[in-house]
């Protein structure tokens, strides 16, 4: 990739979350952006639109240029061009935010965040519950043609930076489908962007499994999506702050060294959240400065890779995952 990219995810805009924006779904018992669009029938229209045009503003734009980031990570659903009942499109949002990218002097990585059927089970995913994704051939064909449209829409702006294939298949989707899906929406990608565009592939939560694949000459640009957490594992939840800075120096940081031995590598994900328990017996004073350690340290880190975005830029709330709240609140640096 010609530019480092530093930037932030716009998560919880295109693609909802209820735990990034929970004041949208108040009074709703649903956990998926398909059970809001269900629940809410009709109603979801004004609702939807509302939140799109307030969660994310030019202002936000121009405060991501601002603190000197480069780039954003837009997830985008696969219904982007509402032509998916139960589900409400989002083109015209997503043509506003190339524009305003562009005004701004941003890069832009659009990333499928969703998949039919379910990538990973995950409510993130549009449908929390099965992954049907890589079951039915007819899901497959539907999301290749999703990756065409993108290209094909966005393909020839200066500021595409690349296009993500898929965010975070699990790891139980067989690496067979998922390597034959990745073949044939690069080639769908391709069609429409020069090879500047970078075309990214998830790792599948197995790093070491992918990171030699999809590198031959007939694949131009394929750098591999790492996400990384230190919150989730029961393992991760054990850890105290220090364990926590010796994994991000040493495993994290061997891994990308090694990965990049054969391709670029992005953080296309990665936060300042960790399991209360790290911060048992510390005081506020403590934790804030242990917070602020383990961003120094994976700041320090993912400079290494060709890319890195904060998930998220912003939520309702003001913790670990809010990367607005954490610049202004002093816990990461002012410019970047």
């Amino acid at each position: 990739m010609a530019q480092k990219l530093k930037g932030v995810n716009l998560g919880g805009w295109l693609v909802l979350e209820r735990w990034i924006a929970p004041s949208l779904f108040k009074g709703l018992k649903v956990r998926d952006e398909t059970g809001f669009c269900l629940e809410l029938g009709e109603s979801k229209l004004k609702k939807l639109q509302k939140h799109r045009r307030k969660f994310i503003t030019e202002e936000d734009f121009q405060w991501i240029a601002h603190h000197g980031l480069n780039a954003v990570r837009i997830p985008v659903p696969y219904w982007i061009f509402g032509d998916v009942e139960p589900y409400i499109g989002a083109v015209e949002e997503l043509d506003w935010a190339m524009a305003m990218a562009q005004k701004h002097d941003l890069k832009v990585l659009i990333d499928l965040h969703t998949a039919p059927g379910s990538q990973n089970g995950w409510d993130h995913s549009g449908l929390a519950g099965d992954i049907n994704w890589h079951k039915n051939p007819q899901n497959i064909g539907q999301t290749i043609q999703v990756i065409a449209q993108l290209a094909k829409r966005y393909g020839g702006q200066p500021n595409l930076a690349g296009i993500e294939l898929l965010n975070e298949p699990h790891w139980g989707v067989p690496k067979e489908s998922l390597l034959k899906y990745y073949e044939r929406a690069y080639q769908a990608a391709r069609r429409y962007c020069a090879d500047d565009v970078a075309i990214i592939i998830s790792d599948n939560f197995q790093p070491l499994i992918w990171h030699a694949e999809l590198t031959d000459e007939r694949h131009k640009n394929v750098p591999l999506d790492l996400h990384l957490y230190q919150c989730f594992s029961q393992e991760d939840k054990r850890l105290d702050i220090s364990s926590h800075l010796a994994k991000t120096e040493g495993e994290w940081a061997d891994l990308i060294k090694l990965i990049q031995q054969r391709r670029p590598v992005i953080v296309g994900e990665w936060s300042l959240g960790l399991d209360s328990r790290t911060f048992k017996s510390t005081s506020d004073q403590e934790k804030t400065d242990a917070i602020k350690a383990y961003g120094c340290s994976q700041l320090q880190v993912f400079n290494q890779a060709d890319g890195w975005f904060f998930w998220t830029y912003k939520t309702e709330d003001k913790g670990g995952w809010n990367f607005r709240h954490l610049v202004e609140t002093g816990v990461l640096p002012e410019k970047f």
